[in-house]
């Protein structure tokens, strides 16, 4: 592979990226990350979720995860804190009383509720260098490989950036 190459090239197919419909739960997602290793041997950081007819919704990033199971005087909101700082910090000394009860709760959170949405996309024969350009320019580390309108894989930052570190650090010689 080359940053020359094509987005399937790289992309992880669907079969082999942890993904839940959109009806499934919190727990549902975690069990989902604990089956799925990834074959590189790195943890997945995101889980995919799609509607009913497997069309992409969006992800579920471990962040997202952890803000599910805050109680709700945790979870950061502009505006909304009347106090003499914004710094709820402190507030966390209080989940530690109850967090693993919020955590036994995960069966009752649903995913849909929580996801990110993930504007932009790929499809599989585009060059890989538009999708880096979508990974310069987006705050995403995932991106969508869309195939009529269905989701066939991801593309992750890391396995594309891996392409350019190859290109940088190659001693082959340039043209100037």
């Amino acid at each position: 592979m080359s940053i020359s190459g094509i987005v399937r090239d790289l992309m992880i197919p669907l079969g082999k990226f942890p993904h839940v419909g959109e009806s499934a739960t919190l727990r549902d997602a975690f069990a989902m990350l604990h089956l799925m290793p990834s074959e590189k041997g790195d943890m997945f950081r995101n889980v995919v979720v799609l509607d009913d007819q497997g069309h992409f919704l969006g992800l579920l990033s471990l962040k997202n995860m952890l803000l599910a199971l805050m109680p709700d005087y945790l979870r950061p909101t502009k505006g909304v804190y009347q106090g003499a700082h914004d710094d709820i910090s402190a507030l966390a000394l209080l989940w530690q009383e109850d967090c693993l009860e919020h955590c036994h709760r995960a069966h009752t959170i649903r995913v849909r509720d929580h996801l990110q949405v993930v504007g932009e996309h790929v499809t599989p024969h585009e060059p890989l260098t538009r999708a880096l350009y979508l990974f310069a320019t987006t705050p995403h580390y995932l991106l969508p490989v869309i195939e009529n309108k269905r989701l066939i894989g991801m593309l992750r930052l890391v396995d594309a950036f891996d392409e350019i570190m190859i290109e940088v650090l190659s001693e082959r010689p340039r043209n100037e």
